[in-house]
């Protein structure tokens, strides 16, 4: 590839090597080669300085490659790391929250990083929806409804966020107001094209009386 040939003309030590890398491990990962972008990002935590941009892009490259490649507990582990370090990034937070929730069925351990996302960017759907996925893990119903209506006051297309409050509704036996919601997150899920989440809201929908 273009970037592989760039990557040759640059000292490895350089900024411009760990900047090409990482690149190439975003490219790799659009392209589910999980197994090329560990190998990638290895040279970028060998020769990146201690909290630099190109140290945290190369850990999350490889959180997220070790998610894709089914090693969920070391990808919490990785997101664990890089919260360490990155104590105050609410990407990070909310990355780690959602997967201790939904990969890690840790949802009493998710509570504070899904919170503390929200203190720092609460106006951001995808953390809304992710402070209420948490809550309702936790029996939280009424604070998980506020969240999620909250996060599709600003998205109202989002399948996940629809999908969690249809969950959250057929868990209150609230079913018709849970059919509309799951309804619409297999409309949506189609839209984006997640197969996996419309199977998910149809196995939901089959589910309802």
């Amino acid at each position: 590839t273009v970037i592989r040939e760039l990557i040759k003309k640059v000292p490895s030590d350089s900024r411009e090597s760990l900047v090409l890398h990482n690149l190439l491990a975003t490219q790799l990962l659009e392209m589910n080669q999980a197994t090329e972008v560990l190998a990638t990002v290895e040279h970028v935590l060998a020769k990146a300085p201690p909290n630099s941009s190109e140290r945290l892009a190369a850990m999350l490259a490889r959180q997220q490659a070790l998610l894709a490649s089914g090693q969920v507990d070391a990808a919490l582990a990785a997101l664990e790391e890089i919260v360490r370090i990155n104590a105050d990034n609410a990407l990070v937070l909310n990355n780690l929250a959602y997967l201790l929730v939904d990969s890690g069925n840790r949802p009493a351990e998710a509570l504070p990083y899904a919170e503390r996302a929200r203190e720092l960017a609460g106006s951001d759907p995808s953390v809304l929806d992710t402070v209420g996925w948490v809550y309702m893990r936790n029996g939280r119903h009424g604070q998980a409804e506020a969240a999620l209506k909250e996060a599709l006051a600003q998205n109202p297309f989002s399948a996940i966020a629809n999908y969690h409050l249809g969950l959250l509704y057929q868990a209150m036996g609230r079913n018709p107001a849970a059919r509309i919601a799951l309804q619409r997150a297999l409309e949506y899920a189609a839209r984006e094209k997640n197969d996996e989440l419309q199977r998910k809201a149809q196995e939901a929908l089959s589910e309802l009386h």
